[in-house]
């Protein structure tokens, strides 16, 4: 990745710290891609490119800084939660299908037991 360089201005007591001219960097890069990636500038996946990780190491990271991964809004939270809601009802009533009586008596989940095996098929 090329660099571009320029002076930046900061309080001399940080240097007081123990904070040296790397770890000023570092920190200034990820504020700056952290700044991005909260305005929606950036997706994650970009913002891990631009620090040199994964893009999971990145969402690990703002955890570790307390920054929100998701910000949905009062309105898509209703959308998600409505989906789970239609996604449950469509479990429950899978179960009550007729395919799946025979399972009842062997103490085995249908939908868990079909998963596992077409993991084993695909092999």
């Amino acid at each position: 990745m090329t660099q571009t360089s320029f002076s930046v201005n900061i309080p001399s007591n940080l240097i007081n710290l123990g904070i040296d001219q790397d770890e000023i960097q570092r920190r200034i890069s990820e504020w700056l891609v952290f700044s991005l990636f909260s305005e929606g500038k950036i997706s994650s996946g970009k913002a891990g490119k631009l620090l040199g990780i994964s893009r999971l190491e990145f969402i690990k990271l703002l955890k570790t800084r307390g920054i929100s991964f998701v910000n949905y809004t009062e309105d898509e939270i209703k959308e998600e939660l409505e989906a789970v809601k239609i996604l449950e009802t469509k479990k429950k009533s899978l179960h009550k299908h007729p395919a799946f009586g025979s399972w009842d008596k062997q103490n085995k989940d249908g939908l868990n037991y079909q998963s596992k095996m077409r993991s084993e098929w695909d092999k």
